[in-house]
């Protein structure tokens, strides 16, 4: 009986002598003019490093890769290169088709790719994450928020066709919702509409903002609408500039009201329409009131600076969603650690097709 109880001592000492590699490759591509996503990888996996609570035994180095957009033959260049190198997991900020080719290697090769881009794909590869949420689940906070301000006619105003896909489950799911909403009042009225009205339109590329938000004006004005709403679905770096636009033909009143649906809302100065009395909203995951928030842009700041890079007051959503990741793929190997021996994390080949041995592990714990 003695013996045996030995036995387990020796055996839970066993396991917990266990640790992760003492360098841990982690590889990062980012384009040539996305520097800030490239500081915010590299000063997290700075304060990873010196925060001895985690991964204590291990010391993580960065492989960083920098890509001009959609080169997709570069991109699987450097993709089989930093495989080549033995990294544990592959980060990338990269436009979709160079992204999608990225992922593809990864989980071909069985090794992480983790991701932090919008990406309207309904399935996503076996061995890719991505933080950014995902277009059902925009889709259902867009359709909650309307249904409690009983928004039922609005315009929705888009810049890019992407938009539409986008959109594309907030138009059918909202829809379906306000029509189970209103079965009753349909019910005891033929002429009630069970439907959103939704008058679209969208930016024309060869004109000013200016022209379509008058298009709108004109609209209301010849139903004689009083309150409009609208959805405006614009890039990050046109949002200023189609706001601006609106309170230049006179949309930014009382009668007004907004529902952005980027969410890098807060990366716009808003001084300029501070004293407008249109109600502007926005979805927000980037909490910068957070206490050690001003000490990462500090670090990230510093880093920019290097690259004569003009310092930020913020993160845009996906690139702080980049330091979520490296947390909590630092958490993933902490779990991994406890449940199994990882002795060393090898070398990937594309051309002879050699796999990962712990890529399904690592993504599992990371989901």
């Amino acid at each position: 009986m003695e013996l045996f109880g030995y036995s387990v001592i020796l055996l839970l000492s066993t396991v917990l002598c266990w640790g992760l590699p003492g360098r841990i490759n982690i590889g990062g591509v980012f384009e040539f003019d996305d520097a800030e996503s490239e500081a915010v990888f590299r000063v997290a996996i700075d304060r990873l490093n010196r925060d001895e609570s985690l991964l204590k035994t291990s010391r993580i180095i960065t492989m960083v890769e920098r890509i001009y957009s959609d080169d997709s033959f570069k991109a699987s260049e450097i993709c089989c290169g930093l495989l080549g190198k033995g990294v544990a997991a592959v980060f990338g900020r990269l436009p979709e088709l160079v992204s999608m080719h990225m992922q593809s290697i990864c989980d071909s090769l069985e090794v992480p790719f983790i991701d932090s881009r919008w990406d309207y794909w309904l399935k996503r590869d076996h061995l890719s994450i991505n933080l950014y949420p995902h277009p059902n689940v925009l889709s259902s906070a867009f359709i909650h928020l309307i249904n409690i301000w009983g928004w039922r006619d609005f315009f929705l105003v888009y810049e890019e066709d992407e938009a539409i896909v986008r959109m594309k489950e907030f138009l059918i799911e909202g829809e379906k919702a306000l029509k189970e909403h209103l079965d009753v009042e349909t019910e005891k009225s033929e002429n009630k509409d069970p439907k959103w009205k939704i008058r679209m339109y969208q930016f024309n590329r060869t004109s000013s903002f200016r022209d379509t938000f008058w298009q709108i004006k004109r609209a209301v004005k010849l139903n004689k609408k009083l309150n409009y709403h609208i959805v405006l679905d614009v890039s990050r770096k046109n949002l200023y500039t189609a706001l601006k636009a609106a309170q230049q033909v006179g949309m930014m009143t009382e009668d007004q009201k907004y529902l952005i649906v980027s969410l890098d809302l807060h990366t716009i100065d808003m001084e300029d329409f501070q004293h407008t009395k249109a109600n502007i909203t926005s979805f927000r995951l980037v909490q910068d009131e957070m206490p050690d928030f001003q000490n990462i842009m500090l670090e990230v700041n510093h880093r920019l600076s290097q690259r004569s890079h003009e310092p930020l007051k913020t993160l845009k959503t996906e690139a702080a969603l980049i330091y979520d990741s490296v947390l909590l793929l630092s958490d993933a190997l902490e779990q991994m650690n406890q449940a199994k021996n990882i002795t060393s994390i090898p070398p990937v080949s594309c051309n002879s097709m050699n796999k990962g041995i712990d890529g399904t592990s690592l993504i599992n714990f990371m989901k």
